[in-house]
């Protein structure tokens, strides 16, 4: 599974770069936007696996990019300003409420313990995209996660670290850059609607280093009229579960009043596909 950190506009405050072990490091490939090269180049070469250079002016045509590039059959997309967590459910935390969470830096653990839990991670996730009917599978946001008592579940809201599966994806015949906005909603919608789940690790989060006006990322060009145009589009290709509400307190920059927001249904519309293509297969 190739591992890659997606970045752009951050390379002088990098996060997850920092954050990551050495030993992780060295299995990470960077992703950067055009320009950014050098500047990786002349400080992570020889601590990643590989430093490339994108094509495309927004994240959904570097993610295709990337899909396209990569010789592995599956690909982690890791997020460059999150911080990652465990559960406490390690017997080093005693009687501690196993939902829980730790920070999987140096405050707590050593390296070697960090290594071993994110290993273990990215083993889950390559184990569970070799089932048949798993598309894609990443992990919990941290918030909210408490909310959830099971280790894993199927069919709910993912981003910011997160594997898809490159054969599957070939065969649903849609491009994740089909969208500029919200291209993760769009193509886990995809899978879904072709009967493909998407798993979430619970047991492990992430958390955001900064809100959506952070420097970097989809802030170099997000436009209010597109990211609007994006959402209705969303609700009218994939309805009646995918619906639009307004948002009056969002404050990205450079946006004024409202903005339009997208509702998913995930597990409905996963057992509305799923219902069609069962009684199919009854005939």
């Amino acid at each position: 599974m190739e591992k890659v950190v997606l970045t752009r506009g951050r390379y002088e405050d990098n996060f997850i770069l920092n954050f990551l072990t050495m030993e992780v490091l060295r299995s990470i490939t960077i992703c950067c936007h055009k320009g950014e090269y050098r500047f990786y180049n002349e400080n992570f070469k020889g601590l990643v696996k590989n430093i490339k250079e994108y094509e495309g002016d927004n994240v959904a045509a570097a993610r295709q990019w990337v899909i396209e590039d990569s010789k592995e059959d599956k690909i982690l997309f890791i997020e460059d300003n999150i911080s990652l967590f465990v559960r406490g459910v390690h017997p080093r935390f005693g009687d501690k409420n196993s939902s829980e969470l730790y920070k999987l830096d140096d405050t707590r653990f050593n390296e070697n313990d960090i290594n071993k839990y994110m290993y273990k991670l990215f083993d889950k996730i390559e184990s569970k995209l070799s089932l048949d009917d798993f598309a894609i599978v990443g992990i919990s946001a941290r918030g909210g996660n408490n909310n959830v008592k099971e280790e894993f579940t199927e069919n709910s809201r993912l981003y910011g670290f997160w594997a898809v599966d490159k054969k599957k994806y070939n065969k649903i015949k849609e491009n994740i850059d089909d969208v500029k906005y919200r291209e993760d909603f769009y193509i886990m919608l995809c899978f879904i609607k072709n009967v493909y789940k998407i798993g979430i690790f619970y047991d492990y989060c992430f958390d955001k280093i900064g809100g959506v006006n952070t420097k970097g990322g989809c802030s170099e060009y997000r436009k209010q009229e597109e990211t609007n145009k994006n959402a209705l589009f969303l609700s009218n290709k994939f309805k009646p579960f995918v619906s639009t509400s307004i948002n009056e307190k969002k404050t990205w920059n450079g946006y004024t009043g409202a903005i339009i927001d997208v509702k998913v249904q995930w597990k409905k519309m996963y057992n509305y596909y799923k219902g069609i293509r069962d009684s199919l297969t009854l005939f």
